[in-house]
């Protein structure tokens, strides 16, 4: 008997756990993919927000922007961010591999001569930008780096990602001709 109600008793407790897991992962992909099911979002533009200009000191003009380009990739990034300095070769790849496809942009924040170096370190098709003064971020509502946002002909968000990786990139450059189409 006591066997019988022990076992019973450690099937509640899994199958409980099993259930905050799950909402607990559908909260996270909420978050990654800013795709609601009631999750909250944390920052950054929501999709189909017209985004300000980017405003701030341009360290490096990038690739010129082809007719075929279906939108801009913007990555915000800080030279005080540990895993923005992680990305920086994801961020390289990406560029050199959607050259003509999307446009890749970098908004860096901090010290000019500091957000020189980090720029030195990209890809030359990266266009960067120095967020000096922190007025571009500010605007586009991005309280942490780093975030990608995809952003079509017309200005408007069409996808978030914190933490981008290469396939992230990739993805949300598929999302923004989605939107696009």
């Amino acid at each position: 008997m006591f066997f019988m109600a022990s076992y019973v008793a450690l099937w509640l407790v899994v199958l409980v756990h099993t259930m905050i897991m799950i909402g607990m992962f559908r909260e996270h992909v909420a978050l990654m993919e800013r795709v609601g099911h009631g999750g909250k979002r944390l920052h950054g533009p929501t999709e189909g927000w017209r985004v300000p200009p980017i405003v701030g000191l341009v360290l490096q003009a990038g690739a010129p922007r082809t007719q075929h380009e279906a939108g801009t990739i913007v990555v915000f990034m800080s030279v005080g961010c540990q895993p923005c300095w992680g990305r920086r070769e994801a961020i390289s790849e990406f560029a050199k591999e959607s050259a003509g496809a999307v446009r890749t942009i970098v908004v860096c924040a901090g010290q000019q001569s500091e957000v020189r170096r980090f720029a030195e370190t990209l890809d030359r098709r990266v266009r960067i930008i120095g967020d000096v003064n922190g007025a571009t971020t500010n605007d586009w509502r991005i309280s942490m780096t780093p975030v990608a946002v995809a952003v079509d002909e017309a200005s408007r968000a069409s996808g978030t990602i914190n933490n981008p990786s290469y396939v992230d990139l990739t993805a949300l450059a598929a999302r923004l001709r989605e939107f696009q189409g």
